[in-house]
């Protein structure tokens, strides 16, 4: 998963998404997980960050933990990653706001002059 999402977020120049890290293996969790980031390359990385994961994530979570009640697990696990999707793409936005626009109001005051003189 953060094999494609780091890809789209450093926006590299090749226009196809590197293969899935698990890809070619024949483990059960390997091969889900592979199934999962095909799937969510389709889907686009940039989605994960509006909380749209492909459901075959919480597939291949699963895997890893045979024998748990799998609908549970699954649900919970995907809701605190999509949580936690949610906070990093406004930890991101906040950042950008504040380079930007300036964190403090000193900083807004110095963007705002250097606005002025271009």
């Amino acid at each position: 998963m953060l094999e494609g999402l780091n890809w789209w977020l450093l926006g590299t120049v090749a226009a196809t998404c590197p293969k899935a890290p698990g890809f070619g293996s024949v483990h059960r969790p390997q091969v889900a997980a592979t199934a999962a980031y095909v799937d969510q390359t389709s889907l686009g990385w940039g989605q994960m960050l509006h909380g749209r994961l492909s459901k075959l994530w919480g597939d291949a979570y699963v895997q890893d933990f045979a024998g748990c009640d799998t609908k549970a697990t699954h649900l919970r696990w995907t809701k605190g990653v999509i949580k936690a999707l949610w906070k990093l793409a406004f930890v991101l936005w906040e950042h950008r706001n504040n380079v930007l626009h300036g964190s403090t109001e000193a900083e807004q005051a110095q963007l705002r002059s250097k606005k002025r003189i271009i």
